[in-house]
């Protein structure tokens, strides 16, 4: 098989699991679940056919349990602690019942950019899946999901997620998609410490 052929199916593939991943599914190959299992981060970006800069999927082990990670996944006041150039979290609004609520982030989320308002809308399932969407602020495109699934056998949460996102910004695609696959593991690994690191909820 000559070496463009070989090029063509390599793409065909991954823009075909990207596609199947951003319908609700993200297919981990045996490759990638060693990965998970040596305690790494699986950080998957590529350019987003519906056309935003980047679509995006990563996943990531987490030694806690579901609970655990959501009660510090949904943490305002330290989510600096986990999210890369964050200036500050606040809640705009919410549901008395916890079902969504809208949150701002002042955030340097790409260290080729300016710090940045993002205002996301974000809908619970509880301990389970994190959908959110744009709602204002200076990004183009900002919408995805986190979920959240025990893993069997184990004391340990496996964490998903999947973005759509353009900054809305002058920047060429392949440097916006550079700089997310360098700061998202940092990102992945420092949510695992705050949920491991903090107080025990049951």
């Amino acid at each position: 098989m000559d070496i463009a052929k070989r090029i063509s199916i390599v793409i065909i593939a991954f823009v075909t699991s990207m596609n199947v991943a951003w319908a609700g599914e993200f297919l981990l190959s045996a490759e990638q679940r060693a990965i998970l299992n040596a305690g790494e981060a699986v950080v998957v970006v590529g350019p987003d056919p519906r056309g935003a800069a980047g679509l995006i999927m990563a996943a990531i082990d987490i030694p806690v349990a579901p609970r655990q990670l959501w009660t510090t996944m949904l943490d305002c006041e330290r989510a600096s602690q986990f999210i890369s150039g964050l200036k500050s979290c606040r809640i705009i609004d919410r549901d008395p019942q916890g079902t969504w609520d809208v949150r701002e982030h002042l955030v340097q989320w790409l260290w080729v950019m300016p710090t940045t308002r993002s205002e996301f809308r974000s809908e619970y399932t509880l301990d389970r899946r994190i959908s959110f969407q744009r709602t204002g602020g200076d990004l183009k495109t900002l919408e995805g999901e986190w979920r959240l699934a025990p893993v069997s056998g184990r004391n340990a949460t496996r964490l998903t997620y999947m973005v759509r996102i353009d900054p809305g910004v002058s920047l060429p695609g392949p440097m916006v998609r550079a700089a997310i696959e360098t700061d998202l593991p940092k990102t992945l690994k420092a949510l695992r410490d705050a949920a491991v690191s903090g107080p025990t909820v049951r």
